[in-house]
């Protein structure tokens, strides 16, 4: 088998370059094809903080607290 059959018989597809070979060759801004259009960006939602995230003991859940059930059940909400 030659190369042109090779060639032929498989679609040969250009990988992009790594993060680390633009940085090493100098390039400052990201390639188009990673920037997206900014109205198809996220935006980002700012809002109050919700109450306190309550830490869960699992050794007392396990034993029974009613305590930390009700902390892991307010969690749940």
């Amino acid at each position: 088998a030659t190369m042109a059959s090779y060639d032929q018989q498989f679609k040969v597809l250009e990988v992009p370059p790594i993060v680390q070979e633009l940085v090493g060759a100098g390039v400052q801004e990201p390639p188009s094809q990673y920037v997206h259009p900014e109205q198809d960006r996220p935006t980002a939602v700012i809002s109050e903080m919700p109450d306190p995230i309550p830490i869960i003991d699992l050794s007392r859940l396990s034993a029974g607290s009613a305590e930390e059930f009700d902390k892991l059940r307010s969690a749940l909400k």
